[in-house]
């Protein structure tokens, strides 16, 4: 089977379209993309940025809500978490995988009336190891192959200086209000 191709006028690349500011940083206007990237009004190219960003900000939420939440089973499993030290480069899944573990070591604890360190160690060990198997049979990743994610105080950094949303200068505005 031949297949035609029409001939495509005008098609400008990404890098065609990059800008460097004063500090010799690359960037892109968003307008300039949002034809390449086959959006003819800007109004819908924006709901996409706006959409992107929605969903960047709401991981970053999501994995320092479980990271926090990680870090209170820490305290509540151990009066020592700052002395175990908790990994603050666990991903999302890492985090939640501990979580799971701790929350199951205690409840596993009160339930056996554990009241011994070496017996409450043991079945520290145990519940870890079950549930390593478990994302074994599932074929998860296990975390030592998870490569280290993002700092978590970068990521409340982010969260913290990220605004609410977009706001366009007047001179971006222009076109939007039918002038």
């Amino acid at each position: 089977m031949i297949t035609k191709s029409l001939p495509v006028k005008g098609v400008i690349s990404f890098e065609e379209l990059k800008k460097i500011n004063d500090h010799g940083a690359e960037y892109w206007s968003a307008r300039d993309l949002q034809s390449l990237l086959g959006y003819s009004q800007w109004r819908r190219f924006e709901e996409a940025i706006k959409q992107e960003i929605s969903d960047a900000l709401a991981a970053d939420r999501e994995r320092l809500e479980i990271r926090k939440q990680t870090s209170e089973e820490f305290k509540a499993l151990s009066g020592a978490a700052r002395d175990a030290g908790v990994q603050d480069r666990m991903d999302t899944t890492e985090l939640a995988a501990n979580q799971f573990r701790m929350t199951q070591t205690r409840d596993k604890l009160a339930r056996d009336r554990v009241n011994n360190q070496t017996q409450a160690i043991r079945t520290h060990e145990e519940v870890g190891k079950e549930v390593r198997e478990a994302i074994k049979r599932i074929g998860g990743v296990m975390p030592e192959k998870i490569p280290p994610a993002e700092h978590i105080s970068e990521v409340e950094k982010r969260i913290k200086s990220t605004p609410p949303g977009l706001e366009l200068d007047e001179k971006d505005a222009k076109g939007l209000v039918g002038e």
